[in-house]
């Protein structure tokens, strides 16, 4: 897309008007000055460390299901092509 100058939405978390919910003691607005900070939280607290892997390509709420099922063939030495869908 952008080898095609395709863009985006401009400015879509500054601007008059705009309210971004987070997790935490409500929802900021800003003015249009820009987002410097936005729970007084800015260089103290880093969300790198609430990342995780993503080891399969769909939501993170079917990967236990995806182990699970990945461990019974294991365990019971089913191959792919065994399996009818």
């Amino acid at each position: 897309m952008a080898e095609r100058a395709l863009t985006g939405a401009k400015n879509i978390i500054q601007g008059p008007g705009v309210s971004i919910p987070f997790t935490g003691t409500g929802a900021p607005r800003f003015d249009g000055r820009g987002c410097e900070e936005i729970d007084g939280s800015a260089g103290k607290k880093f969300e790198v460390v609430n990342l995780s892997a993503k080891p399969y390509p769909c939501c993170r709420e079917t990967h236990g299901a995806i182990d699970a099922t990945l461990n019974l063939m294991r365990e019971n030495k089913i191959q792919e092509k065994e399996v009818q869908g």
